[in-house]
């Protein structure tokens, strides 16, 4: 299912889309996610959330989202730093978690990291069978996979619904 935007949504959508192209050109080029630009995705979320919802739920779905997206990536960042004793993903990717789960609420915040996680496996392991460079130790920008999974969430819905409604 595509979704349809009125002008309002549209608007916050494309303000969201040129931040996040900016958080992913400086998280590829500094491995880096600007705390500012994350913020203006959280805000924009929060203003579409109480002014003009794209779908049909109340304050409680951001809310929950924002919740599952921050302290479901903490809780996993900090389990494979305690089990492994390396950080699997850094505080921006954290944080920016958090703000896709205002925009997306619980479903699609998973969907998102599904969909980012298996984008990014996939163009990292493109580029190291291209260039012949890389091993497992080397840090791997995650910011740009989760813009991407967010994207893709924003416009079709989450995966999952998208999967099922296709097979009924």
């Amino acid at each position: 299912m595509i979704y349809h935007f009125s002008d309002f949504q549209l608007i916050c959508v494309l303000l969201m889309t040129i931040a996040l192209t900016a958080s992913c050109v400086i998280d590829l080029q500094q491995k880096i996610l600007p705390d500012y630009l994350t913020l203006i995705v959280f805000i924009i979320g929060i203003i579409l959330a109480i002014y003009d919802p794209i779908r049909l739920y109340g304050w409680q779905e951001p809310f929950y989202g924002f919740l599952a997206g921050f302290a479901g990536s903490w809780i996993f960042r900090e389990a494979v730093y305690r089990i492994k004793g390396v950080e699997a993903m850094g505080l921006g990717d954290v944080k920016l978690f958090g703000a896709v789960g205002v925009w997306v609420g619980m479903e699609g915040v998973v969907s998102a990291a599904l969909v980012g996680s298996v984008l990014t496996i996939l163009v990292i392991g493109l580029r190291w069978l291209w260039t012949r460079k890389g091993s497992m130790k080397d840090e791997i920008p995650f910011g740009p996979g989760i813009c991407a999974g967010f994207l893709i969430t924003v416009l079709i819905g989450p995966i999952g619904r998208v999967i099922f409604d296709f097979y009924l």
